[in-house]
C-alpha cells in the first residue's frame, strides 16, 4: 500500500517538474525579461520590457504552451510519448500557436482598453482587471489544449470553449480558483514558481478540460 502511494507521488511530482522544467526551457527569453525587471532602474524600462515580453507571447510561449500540452494530452490517453517527441510537437503546433498568441494578445489590449476607458469616468479597482486577466489566461490555456484535441478552424475553438465554460460554469469557477491558489501559494517561494506551478497549473486545466469534454459529448 505505501508503495502504491509513494509510487503515485513520485510518477506525478516527476511529471509536474517535466512539464515544468519544459515551461522554463521552451520560454527562456522571458526568464530574461523578468530578471532584467528585477533589476530595472526605471519604470520607462519596465514598460519596454513589459511590451517586449507582451509581443513575444505568439512567437514564443504560444508555441512552447501547445507543444507542453500536446505532451500532457498523449500522457493522458497513454499514447507513445517521450521528450524527444516534444520538438516534432513544437513544430506542429507552431502555426496554429502563432494564430492563438495574437487572438490572446487582442484580447488582452481589448480589455484594458476599456478598462482604460471607464476608468477615466469610474473607479474600477485594479483587482477587476487582474481577475479577467486570470480567467482570460485559464480561457487561452484551455482553447490552447481544445486545438490540438480537434480539428476545428482558429476562431471556432474559442467560440466553442466559450460555449464550453458557460455550460460547465461551476467547474469553470473550480479550475479558475485551483489555478490562483496554486499561483498564490508559489508567488512565496521562488522554487516551487519555476518548478512546480507550470506544471500543476498545466495539469489542473488538463483535468478540467476532458471533465467538461467528457459531460458535453
Amino acid at each position: 500500500m505505501i508503495e502504491r502511494q509513494f509510487s503515485f507521488v513520485w510518477k506525478w511530482g516527476f511529471l509536474v517538474v517535466t512539464v515544468s522544467v519544459l515551461c522554463l526551457i521552451f520560454n527562456l527569453p522571458y526568464l530574461y525579461l523578468f530578471l532584467n525587471m528585477l533589476t530595472s532602474t526605471s519604470m520607462n524600462e519596465v514598460g519596454t520590457l513589459f511590451v517586449t515580453a507582451i509581443i513575444l507571447i505568439p512567437f514564443v510561449f504560444s508555441p512552447s504552451l501547445l507543444m507542453i500540452l500536446k505532451y500532457v494530452r498523449n500522457d493522458y490517453l497513454n499514447k507513445n510519448n517521450g521528450i524527444k517527441l516534444v520538438f516534432q510537437y513544437y513544430k506542429e503546433n507552431y502555426l496554429n500557436a502563432i494564430s492563438h498568441g495574437f487572438i490572446f494578445i487582442f484580447i488582452v489590449f481589448i480589455v484594458y482598453a476599456v478598462y482604460w476607458f471607464y476608468s477615466q469616468y469610474f473607479i474600477i479597482p485594479y483587482q477587476i482587471l487582474s481577475i479577467v486577466y486570470l480567467i482570460i489566461s485559464v480561457l487561452y490555456i484551455f482553447v490552447s489544449l481544445y486545438s490540438i484535441d480537434r480539428e476545428e478552424k482558429i476562431i471556432e475553438y474559442w467560440k466553442k470553449t466559450v460555449r464550453i465554460w458557460l455550460n460547465h460554469p461551476i467547474l469553470c469557477i473550480y479550475m479558475i480558483s485551483f489555478i490562483y491558489f496554486i499561483g498564490y501559494i508559489s508567488t512565496l517561494n521562488g522554487a516551487l514558481l519555476l518548478f512546480a506551478a507550470p506544471g500543476v497549473i498545466i495539469y489542473i486545466v488538463r483535468y478540467f478540460y476532458f471533465e467538461m469534454m467528457i459531460k458535453t459529448v
